[in-house]
């Protein structure tokens, strides 16, 4: 069988739709069908028989239900007829066909036919006596129902006069028949493999056989998996299903033991008949959706056409499934409704139009309108609802609703005018649920979406700390407020000790003693009773907003023990009261010494604050935060944009944030408040939610001159704040007991952490953070730290961070690795891994290295560092420790190779986004990520951090980007997109030979915005890289950033002569005065015409062109100069015996740029020159 004849099926079957739309899927699957056997179709519902379980099974397409409709719900096997359908039994029920206004269904177990209707009840019973294990079965146009009677070895007829006749015999237990055109009844003789033909003459009553032939299989009944030109030379494997479809596809044959769809039909081409595969795969058995040819099944049995959706159902027997063919594509499930609450909205215009506000549990302090948005008014969308019960939620006291249940009134975003409500005022109740469900004929009925809906009284609140006179709110309508002064719990029954608070909401309690505890409750019908609201006036025992140095314990807390030298950093937290709001805070940090000497105290120089509180921004759909630093705004010309405030005298810092409600000064205000949101680390304090807060931390360096015997009290002083940004007081205590201290105790000791372990994190300083284990979240954490810093604020000489820095000083403390030749030889690598111990206070691929090594190796030596507290102190110190991983000791991980060249000059790279211009507006394009290579050494091991920057307006980046790395490096060992348009990569162990000369890195792959116009523009910017030959040595680089434009952007829009590709690639914007031709934005004295045409940046002072260097050395005594280059620029070097001379002579001419340092060697032979670089134009 060719597989182009396959195709021309595909294409031209009576049944089939287009080709890319012929897929099978499951339409149903569940142990709850128990080997079912027959399907058929009537209406919108599909029957199965479920053989083992003895019962029919209704499965509804529109709510995606199913229901047992005949049979005993516990699988019972009997013989039972009854109008109740719980009552009636079968044994082994497996044909059926919709027919005579309901099924048939072939009771085989109790060999007869049985009348099922379509509401369950089963009365008539056929054949009794007369058949013998019945199997399947078909109806004809007169209303004759052909039976395949398995057991007699026979097809039988039931006639439309209730009579039996047997049409033909001497078959090996058939199990399927099928009626096909021009009198032909097609038979699956299934234990002799073959599929026979019965040609009939006659109709109705008097329908008879003419001819049994077979068309299809072995004729010597052998059994195989084999399609042929020639039917006869085909083999099946027990055929058990078929379905006459007609036209061009002919007939279908569930060829069970083989686990495909198969079909016979007529080929034009040979006179005969031919067979060919339709789904599945020869003995593959598994249950698996798609393409037809990567279908699977397990003993696929019984077939019907189902008209109304263009499929082919088929009973997927050892799965316990129900799987089609469609023959277009499926239309998709209906989208599930939307529950929420119904916003009204004005457009820039003053027009009114409303929205929906989707929710899954909202609490409601007053009524609100509620509605559904459904799909579209197309579908049908229904509700119900009713109260939670004392015992808590249960769904299942809730029915699901269906086409019975009450309509939801169609509301569509953005109409003019408000819907009714789902449910009124006065059906509401105080705890509900919502169920809401979307049905359309012929699509399969979305989810069911429930909502939970409280009305509940809003907390009263309190304003005023004086018993005399206070006012108490609701923001509930309505609302009564109770109080009692006895400590009992209000009610809504006015007493001698429970009050009404009058109408206004002032309470005076004039009469009551200075220290006294009041409980307040907020009442209205319909709705739940507030929370109790405790209030104690001018008692101790109250509960209040809390600032203190940390948590007791989990992340922001700190054991405080310091070192000598050390720069210490304190959590500053605060412990919140729940529906606690600050806009505006300010307090003051103290530290002193309990050493007894003056020489042991802090250097109130040292003394540094920073914030951690933090502004929620959204980029696309991704939330990211801004550290929200301590600053005052009232106008542009009156700014305090640093509010730190140093007493050198008292060593107190005083820090403070002032914004007022509804601005957006130095955060947003209507968005958030202060303390909505703070970041020390990886989590992210949400205050509302967590009633916690990391305002920041706290830091001073301990003096060099402590000793244990000293100690270093701190202190936060006269917190406050407000909640309005302008006169409304949040009170926060200080407190001095418990495990929340506003005053603690710095003491002095050594705490050594291990190198690379800095996870689980409680704090910045050694002591709160690590397990002593190297793990790869300990390597994530630092891969995180080098590829996205500026998210973090971690202090970058605190401890924690130092433990990420495990590249490259040796043992001694002195050498730093990068000027030992090992430290880029590709022999020795692990004598210099096991001697690096200290960092240099860089995060870079060197570090990732040599913890991915540390972590995973078992030979390599750990190291501890620790501030240690005896002389010479103040200076980290390092220690070997065990390696102690509980693994077992094994080779290297990784050996590599490459002829060091040592004369090759400095090992240097250059890495080079390129650009893309004129690109297509929703295109993807691909940027080249390039590196040049030089210094004789291979890049092999680096990290990467990219991210593409719309500018000057353009629509962001949506879609996540990716990178294909090039062969040369393979995949990357970790990769981190955490960013709308941005991609970080870290290779440590490649499997490629390594980048050297200019090669490509690799591309990445970025998807513009569809919206994008034609003046958009987007930097490719190379926000991180390092790389390294060998994991420890580390190259020089160079980075230079790409930019894609869509259009031609080469021209100047300032007719100055530089490009507007220029301006946008420095500046990200025409529009910076700092781009003006004859700006110096980098103050290095060289405007930006000038760097323009020598190819330098303007923002980097060290990029100019200038002799960097001259140095007169001992090799001839020739004099090497050097210079910086750019790429594809040509230089001459000139000479003068005098500077002031005008007879400069040509020393070395066109000399062309490279992007790297070039040199130049001139022996003066004793005589006094000066030179000079100059470039060509």
């Amino acid at each position: 069988m060719k597989r182009k004849a396959f195709a021309a099926f595909l294409a031209a079957g009576a049944w089939m739709g287009a080709l890319q739309a012929q897929q099978v899927d499951t339409v149903v699957a569940t142990n709850a069908l128990y080997e079912p056997m027959g399907v058929a179709v009537s209406g919108n519902s599909i029957y199965i028989t479920a053989s083992v379980s003895n019962r029919i099974v209704r499965y509804n397409m529109d709510t995606s239900t199913m229901e047992v409709l005949a049979g005993s719900s516990k699988g019972e096997a009997g013989f039972t007829n009854s109008a109740n359908p719980a009552v009636v039994k079968f044994r082994s029920p497996q044909g059926i066909v919709a027919t005579r206004g309901g099924l048939m269904v072939s009771d085989s177990g109790n060999h007869v036919l049985r009348l099922v209707q379509l509401n369950g009840a089963v009365t008539n019973t056929y054949g009794a006596g007369l058949l013998n294990n019945p199997v399947g079965l078909d109806v004809d146009a007169s209303g004759n129902i052909y039976i395949a009677d398995a057991g007699n070895g026979a097809i039988k007829i039931l006639f439309t006069n209730d009579t039996i006749g047997t049409l033909a015999a001497g078959f090996n237990q058939p199990h399927a028949v099928a009626v096909g055109e021009g009198g032909q009844v097609w038979v699956a003789d299934t234990r002799n493999n073959v599929i026979q033909l019965i040609q009939t003459t006659g109709a109705g009553l008097a329908v008879a056989a003419s001819s049994v032939t077979v068309v299809a299989g072995n004729p010597g009944f052998l059994a195989g998996g084999a399609d042929a030109d020639l039917g006869l030379e085909a083999l099946f494997n027990g055929p058990r299903g078929l379905l006459w479809v007609g036209g061009n596809t002919g007939l279908l044959v569930a060829d069970t033991g083989n686990q495909v769809i198969r079909r016979v039909y007529t080929n034009a081409a040979f006179g005969t008949y031919s067979t060919e595969l339709v789904a599945g795969a020869y003995g593959a058995k598994d249950l698996v959706n798609g393409p037809l040819t990567q279908a699977r099944f397990r003993s696929p049995v019984g077939m019907c056409n189902r008209v109304l959706s263009a499929e082919i159902l088929v009973v997927d027997r050892e799965n316990n499934a129900i799987r089609s063919l469609r023959t277009t594509p499926p239309r998709p499930p209906i989208t599930a409704p939307q529950i929420g609450q119904v916003i009204r909205n004005v457009d820039p215009f003053g027009a009114v139009y409303y929205t929906l506000s989707q929710f899954e549990a909202r609490t409601f302090t007053d009524f609100k309108t509620l509605a559904v948005v459904a799909e579209s008014t197309d579908v049908s969308t229904y509700f119900t609802f009713g109260p939670i019960s004392a015992g808590g939620l249960n769904l299942n006291e809730i029915p699901d609703p269906g086409p019975n249940d009450t309509p939801a009134p169609e509301f569509v975003n953005g109409q003019g005018a408000p819907p009714p409500a789902l449910i009124g005022l006065d059906a509401i109740m105080p705890d509900f649920v919502i169920k809401a469900r979307s049905i359309e004929s012929g699509r399969q009925a979305s989810e069911v979406v429930v909502a939970r809906v409280t009305f509940k009284a809003a907390n009263p609140v309190v304003d005023g700390n004086n018993s005399v006179s206070f006012k108490v709110t609701s923001d509930t309508p309505g609302a009564s407020i109770y109080y009692t002064t006895n400590g009992s719990n209000p009610t809504n029954i006015a007493g001698p000790q429970n009050f009404l608070v009058p109408l206004g909401g002032t309470v005076n309690l004039t009469d009551k003693p200075a220290d006294v505890t009041l409980k307040f409750q907020a009442f209205r019908d319909k709705f739940q009773p507030s929370e109790v609201v405790t209030r104690v006036f001018n008692g101790t025992n109250y509960s209040a907003n809390k600032i203190s140095f940390g948590f007791a314990d989990g992340e922001a807390s700190s054991v405080c023990v310091a070192a000598p030298g050390q720069r210490f950093v304190v959590p500053v937290t605060l412990s919140l009261l729940p529906a606690t709001k600050i806009y505006s805070l300010q307090f003051g940090l103290m530290v002193t010494n309990t050493g007894g000497a003056l020489i042991d105290a802090v250097n109130p120089t040292t003394l540094k604050f920073n914030s951690m509180l933090a502004e929620k921004i959204q980029m696309s759909g991704v939330d990211l935060y801004r550290i929200i630093p301590p600053q005052f705004y009232y106008t542009p010309d009156f700014n305090w944009g640093d509010l730190h405030v140093t007493n050198t005298a008292a060593n107190l810092l005083m820090v403070g944030w002032v914004e007022r409600f509804g601005f957006t000064n130095i955060y947003d205000t209507i968005r958030q408040h202060l303390v909505s949101y703070s970041k020390p680390h990886n989590h992210v304090f949400a205050a509302d939610s967590e009633q916690k807060a990391v305002v920041g931390c706290f830091e001073f360096r301990v003096p060099t001159t402590a000793t244990p015997a000293s100690s270093f009290p701190i202190k936060i002083i006269r917190p406050s704040a407000t909640d309005d940004g302008v006169e409304s007081d949040v009170f926060i205590d200080t407190p001095t007991t418990g495990g929340l201290l506003a005053e603690r105790l710095v003491t002095v000791g050594e705490k050594p952490y291990v190198v690379g372990d800095c996870l689980p994190f409680g704090w910045f300083n050694a002591g709160d953070f690590g397990d002593s284990n190297i793990l790869a979240n300990d390597l994530l954490q630092a891969f995180q730290y080098a590829s996205y810093g500026y998210y973090q604020s971690t202090p970058t000489n605190s401890d924690f961070f130092d433990s990420m820095d495990s590249c490259c000083g040796d043992i001694d403390g002195i050498t730093d690795w990068r000027g030992n030749a090992l430290f880029v030889s590709s022999n020795g690598v692990n004598t210099v891994i096991d001697s690096i111990a200290y960092g240099d206070g860089i995060l870079e691929v060197n570090d990732l290295y040599v913890t991915f090594r540390r972590s995973l190796d078992p030979n390599r030596t750990w190291y501890a560092r620790y501030w240690p507290t005896n002389a010479p102190n103040g200076k980290r110190k390092a220690v070997a420790v065990a390696n102690q991983y509980r693994g077992t000791s094994g080779a290297d991980l990784m050996a590599m190779s490459f002829n060091l060249d040592l004369d090759a000059g400095q090992p240097f790279v250059r890495v080079t986004a390129g650009d893309v211009p004129q690109a297509a507006a929703g295109s993807t394009v691909r940027i080249p990520i390039t590196a040049d290579v030089s210094g004789g050494l291979p890049l092999r091991i680096l990290h990467l951090s990219l991210r593409v920057q719309a500018l000057d307006g353009a629509p962001t980046i949506v879609q996540p980007v990716s990178f294909a790395a090039s062969s040369a490096l393979g995949n990357p060992t970790l990769t981190d997109t955490r960013e709308p348009g941005a991609i970080a990569l870290a290779w440590l162990a490649p499997s490629g030979p390594g980048i050297s000369g200019s090669n490509l890195i690799g591309e990445l792959i970025v998807s513009l915005p569809a919206g994008a116009g034609a003046d958009s523009a987007y930097a490719v910017r190379i926000r991180a890289f390092s790389g390294s030959p060998n994991g420890i040595g580390r190259f020089d680089r160079q980075l230079e950033h790409g930019l894609v434009t869509l259009r031609n952007r080469a021209g100047s829009s300032f007719g100055d002569g530089i490009p507007d590709l220029w301006r946008l690639r420095h500046f990200n914007t025409l529009s910076n005065q700092l781009s003006h031709a004859l700006a110096d934005a980098d103050g290095d004295g060289i405007p930006n015409w000038q760097e323009y045409r020598a190819g330098t940046d303007p923002n980097d002072a060290a990029s100019r062109l200038a002799v960097m260097a001259k140095k007169l050395e001992a090799v001839g005594g020739d004099l090497v100069l050097r210079w910086p280059t750019a790429a594809n620029k040509r230089y001459i070097i000139e000479a003068a015996e005098d500077l002031t001379s005008t007879n400069w002579v040509s020393v070395a001419t066109n000399i062309t740029g490279n992007g790297f340092m070039k040199e130049f060697r001139d022996n003066p032979a004793l005589r006094k020159r000066f030179y000079r670089v100059r470039l060509l134009e």
